[in-house]
This record gives C-alpha cells, structure tokens and sequence, in this order.
C-alpha cells in the first residue's frame, strides 16, 4: 500500500526534555512517508538551538518570537503545510510517546472512509501505562465540558478529540479555517471539531492506534493560569457553540458559581487561585481573549 505523506506539527514551549522524548519515539515509526515540522513557541532558554543541532536532518524548525499558545504556535506550522498542499497533517503534542505503528491504523482508516474528517489514537497515561485516559469524547452542552469515551470497541465515532494528537485531513481546513485564536489554549480542538462535525465530517477514534500522553504538561506548574484559560474558555465555547436555551441560563449558572469559587479561594487565602476564576469570568465579558497579559 501507498501512503500518503504526513505532515507531524509538534509544538515545544520550555518543554525540551518532553520534546526530546517525543521525537525520539517518532523516530521509531514504521510509517515512512512523513515530515516532522517543530515549533519552538518563544522558549525561554536555547530550546530551538538545542533541537536544531540534535534534529537537524530530521526535523524542519520553525522559530515564534513569542508564545502565541496551542492555537497560533500551530496555526503557523498548518498555515505552512496548506500552501505546500500537503492532505494530511497530525497535531502532536510534545509530551507525547508514541507506538512505533501508531500512525498506520490512523491513515488506513481515513483512506478507507472520505467522510472520516479527524481521527486521533487511543490515548493512555504516560505514567500508568494501561490506563486509558481517553477513546474520544462527547460534549454535554448543559454542563458545558466533555466527557471521556472509555468503551473497548476498535472505532469510535465521537463528538470530539483530545487535542494531544489528531489526525487532520486538509479538507478541513478548506471548510472550517484554523484553529480559533483567540482560545490561545483550552477548548480549542473541542471547538475545532464541533466545526468540522457541522460541516458534515466525521470526528473517530481509533484504538489500533495508541500513544501515552503526561497529562498537565508544562501548565501544570501554573495552576492558577490553567484554571484560568479552562473557565474563561469554557464560556466562550459555550458561546460559540451552544444552543440559545442551553447557552443562557449557562451564562447565569456559571457567573454565579465563578464569584463564588473567587470567594472560597479569597477567604481561603489562596489568593492566585481566586483571582484566576474572576479574571476569567471579567475577561469573558468584556471580550478579552487570547494570551493572558
């Protein structure tokens, strides 16, 4: 069988070690016909000189002078790999490990199905190995979030993704653009596969294919901003995406439970964290977006 040639987009933002790992798992892959493009997302420390001496001959280096979050850092990479008119692009985050035939089932499936839009792999815990964290998820618009899929059948049609790695078709991009900036982070392949379900593409998860994702990531030494992009986020995909009756009352239920996270928080000294839930209630109604100043 003929591959197609994939287009591999890894995003490192003062990640080196996880980058690292993630592309030597890369380099094990059985499937031949791909590129890796890494996105140094304005690193602190000499990260890009460092993968750019290690990975020359192997990676294709993209410099941000700044970090313009998941969205912009990849939108970059994608934006580049349209022009080129290549079909097929997978988002891979970079505290990833991946099976050595994790990318074939992904293809194959695509290749046999045109309506399949996105496909993204079996995702299990980096740290605990059999664990599944994910087979995909559905969207509950009342509770604004997503559940986790776990079932055991080898495919799952779902409402979406999590974003650690996904499997784009170009297609895509033609009918429903880019990532939305303004999420900078959180919610953004949520909303990225709402879109493309609308526009008639399938959303699949397939567990031939598995990878082992740590969980957190570099936010997860900065709580209180993690807990700010997953609030001030969840309201604008609820904006977006949800349905007026549901999206209202939603609007209301969430402000209240907001103020009064903000004064647990406060009156529990804990004064970073009680400022995250207000900032990004204030921010998502005065329409501040994108990276928190």
């Amino acid at each position: 069988m003929t591959y197609p040639k994939v287009s591999i987009i890894i995003l490192n933002w003062n990640g080196l070690k996880d980058t690292i790992e993630c592309l030597e798992s890369l380099k094990k892959i059985t499937y031949s016909n791909y590129e890796v493009i890494l996105v140094d997302n304005g690193s602190k420390e000499n990260d890009a000189d460092v993968l750019e001496e290690k990975y020359k001959d192997y990676i294709q280096l993209i410099r941000n002078k700044e970090n313009l979050g998941f969205t912009g850092g990849n939108n970059v990479a994608m934006r580049r790999v349209v022009e080129r008119g290549i079909n097929y692009v997978l988002i891979l985050n970079n505290d990833v490990v991946v099976e050595k035939i994790f990318l074939e089932p992904l293809v194959e499936d695509m290749l046999k199905d045109e309506d399949i839009g996105i496909i993204g792999p079996a995702n299990y815990d980096y740290y605990h190995p059999r664990k599944i964290l994910s087979l995909g998820r559905k969207i509950n618009f009342w509770r604004g979030s997503t559940i986790e899929v776990k079932s055991s059948r080898e495919r799952n049609e779902v409402d979406s993704l999590v974003g650690c790695c996904l499997l784009i078709k170009r297609e895509v991009v033609d009918k429903i653009d880019y990532f939305y900036e303004p999420y900078f982070l959180n919610f953004e392949e949520t909303d990225f596969c709402l879109q493309a379900r609308k526009t008639g593409f399938k959303i699949v998860c397939e567990s031939k294919s598995k990878i082992w994702h740590k969980v957190g990531g570099v936010l997860s030494k900065t709580p209180a901003l993690a807990s700010y992009y997953y609030y001030r986020n969840k309201l604008l995909f609820m904006k977006r995406n949800a349905p007026f009756y549901i999206k209202y009352p939603f609007y209301f239920y969430f402000s209240v439970y907001l103020i009064f996270r903000f004064l647990e928080k406060f009156m529990g000294n804990d004064k970073e964290m009680a400022f995250s839930f207000i900032n990004a209630l204030t921010d998502f109604w005065q329409g501040n977006f994108g990276k928190k100043g």
